[in-house]
């Protein structure tokens, strides 16, 4: 499938998307996969290059930024698995980390339970994790960061507006047509760069 510039609109670039996206997972309510593209975009310039899904609901997140450029990797983890001690994650795969700029991919943060257990594990392996990228935020409150010591990372709230006054990067407050314009734009542009369209 290409896309002609001259007939480029978010709907022919979110069908292209989903197209090229290598997972069947729909994104939730009304959000485009457009704008998650977009928003890998710009993590990307703020410095971060390498993205780890959490298996499994963070992974359609990670793809998208592997679909944007960046490197990934996958990590499982569950809280809710009692016998579970530790994450997972393949040797090789940390060994290759330790010198990138991380950003973990999940779903969503409620009690903060596996990002907290997530991020001492790659840290005692010397993987340095610079931010998260949250897609909803579900009872999350910033005295469970503070307490868990996950306060001083930077999160990148997808669509929210949470945290006042915390170091973090909110990618979208809304999804007006105008910023989905301007997301259309700059995802077509690097698609077309990179020749994917």
């Amino acid at each position: 499938m290409s896309i002609e510039k001259t007939v480029i609109d978010s709907k022919n670039l979110e069908d292209y998307l989903y197209s090229i996206w290598p997972n069947p997972k729909t994104l939730s309510g009304d959000k485009s996969i457009i704008l998650y593209a977009d928003a890998a975009l710009q993590l990307k310039l703020e410095g971060e290059n390498h993205v780890v899904g959490i298996k499994n609901k963070g992974l359609p997140y990670a793809r998208i930024f592997e679909l944007m450029g960046w490197a990934y990797s996958e990590l499982y983890y569950s809280h809710h698995n009692a016998t579970m001690e530790e994450p997972i994650m393949e040797k090789a795969d940390i060994t290759r980390l330790r010198c990138k700029k991380v950003v973990l991919a999940d779903d969503e943060l409620d009690t903060g339970s596996t990002l907290k257990m997530t991020i001492n594990f790659l840290n005692y392996e010397g993987v340095r994790v610079r931010g998260i990228f949250i897609d909803d935020v579900m009872n999350w409150e910033w005295e469970t960061a503070k307490r868990t010591g996950m306060r001083k990372l930077p999160y990148f709230f997808f669509n929210r507006n949470c945290g006042e006054g915390e170091r973090k990067v909110e990618v979208f407050t809304s999804t007006t047509q105008e910023k989905i314009n301007e997301a259309t734009e700059r995802v077509f542009q690097y698609l077309h760069e990179m020749r994917k369209l």
